[in-house]
């Protein structure tokens, strides 16, 4: 059963939208958020703030894992059979 990541409360950020309504999401939020460069987030506004939450994208293909994607895969689908998770 895994366990839900401790995320600490950081200062606030300033983040300037730029052209095309970018932004850059900071360092170190990345990092305790667990997602990178190539990454897809998925966004909703929730009482006037944008929720962003990881997601995955699963070929329709048979796709082979390696060891670190198959341990990711059977801890995302225990979290959702425990009810760890939000509905997106």
């Amino acid at each position: 059963m895994s366990k839900k990541k401790k995320i600490r409360r950081s200062s606030w950020r300033l983040i300037k939208v730029k052209e095309n309504f970018q932004i850059t999401i900071p360092k170190e939020a990345c990092k305790i958020l667990g997602f990178g460069v190539g990454d897809f987030l998925g966004a909703r506004i929730e009482d006037q703030k944008l929720v962003m939450i990881p997601k995955i994208l699963i070929s329709k293909e048979e796709t082979i894992l390696s060891k670190s994607g198959e341990k990711k895969l059977k801890e995302a689908l225990d979290d959702v059979k425990e009810g760890r998770i939000e509905e997106a």
